[in-house]
């Protein structure tokens, strides 16, 4: 029988709270919008309630750029959903380790096709520009739906429990980041947990820009005054923030937290279901500003030539759905 050490049960605390996180964002999606391949039927109908949504009009777009960034999300989609499609339960430890990578790309992708859509090909052309871009939008066109419309500011370093389109839900509350949400229905935790979660992520990225200034200025400690200056000058932190820092733990942190013993194939499982849940429901809202930008034809046809090269069939629960949600045969 193997005991964990303090270390491995570190790791195990911080690959769930990731998951808890994750599995709470999924559950209010799924409840929200719809399970499955239904999902994005009701993310559209969401949309087409919305008058800023009927406000996108039609104009001028790079539909080469917009074609190069979808067909980018949709790859880096599939690979996200290969332990799914394979059904191998056994791999998903391994998987997991590099899925949020595919998941922050899939994001990307679309993130910057809508930009692309806009007029904007170049305009946000590294990670901190698309991030400050996006979260822009979010706090100014009021055009995304809950959970995407939630923005922390401030300096949570120092206490502050700030927020932006809370719509009256109470998103500061204390939560404890290691209890299980809700698996069906209403989780009384989410808005709280939601919040957390983007404070923490806002955190992590104020303390790496503090520890920037400390490197560069050669002090070991960071005046009041410069602290405030960087918080205000960070853009405020959304969803897409958390696509991201995961993303940079798999890319340049430690995968130890996916690698540890006690972890569960179930726990994997649990982990993995969500993290596509949330980027397919993310992808998919995206999809839907970038079609109301260019037009169902253009997005179909785009579509359909990435259709064409998948002979396997691997995109019938993801694009080929979403298709059929939006009306679109090809």
């Amino acid at each position: 029988m193997h005991f964990p050490t303090s270390e491995e049960e570190d790791l195990g605390r911080r690959f769930t709270v990731n998951r808890n996180y994750l599995q709470a964002v999924s559950g209010f999606i799924t409840t929200e919008y719809g399970r499955r391949e239904k999902l994005y039927a009701g993310l559209r109908t969401k949309l087409e309630a919305m008058p800023k949504y009927h406000r996108i009009q039609r104009g001028q777009a790079d539909v080469a750029e917009v074609r190069r960034f979808l067909t980018l999300a949709w790859t880096s989609e599939i690979q996200l959903h290969l332990p799914a499609i394979l059904g191998n339960p056994s791999m998903l430890a391994f998987a997991n380790t590099w899925a949020p990578v595919h998941a922050y790309y899939a994001v990307y992708g679309t993130l910057q096709a809508w930009f692309a859509a806009n007029g904007m090909s170049g305009v946000a052309d590294d990670h901190t520009a698309t991030l400050r871009t996006i979260a822009k939008q979010i706090e100014q066109r009021d055009l995304f739906p809950e959970p995407w419309n939630l923005l922390a500011v401030g300096c949570p370093m120092r206490k502050q429990r700030l927020h932006l389109n809370d719509h009256g839900k109470d998103c500061a509350c204390p939560v404890e980041v290691l209890s299980v949400p809700i698996p069906f229905g209403s989780d009384p935790n989410f808005w709280p947990r939601l919040g957390t979660w983007l404070r923490s992520t806002r955190e992590a990225r104020l303390v790496a820009r503090e520890d920037q200034w400390k490197r560069k200025e050669k002090k070991r400690r960071i005046s009041s005054a410069e602290r405030t200056r960087i918080a205000q000058t960070l853009a405020p932190t959304s969803l897409f923030d958390c696509f991201w820092r995961m993303r940079i733990k798999s890319n340049y942190g430690t995968i130890d937290p996916y690698l540890v013993n006690q972890i569960s194939e179930s726990d994997h499982e649990i982990f993995n279901r969500a993290l596509c849940t949330v980027t397919r429901a993310t992808v998919s809202l995206l999809e839907l500003f970038v079609m109301r930008r260019i037009g169902r034809a253009e997005f179909g046809k785009i579509s359909a030539e990435f259709i064409n090269q998948d002979t396997h069939n691997l995109t019938a629960k993801t694009l080929q759905a979403r298709l059929t949600a939006y009306s679109i045969t090809v």
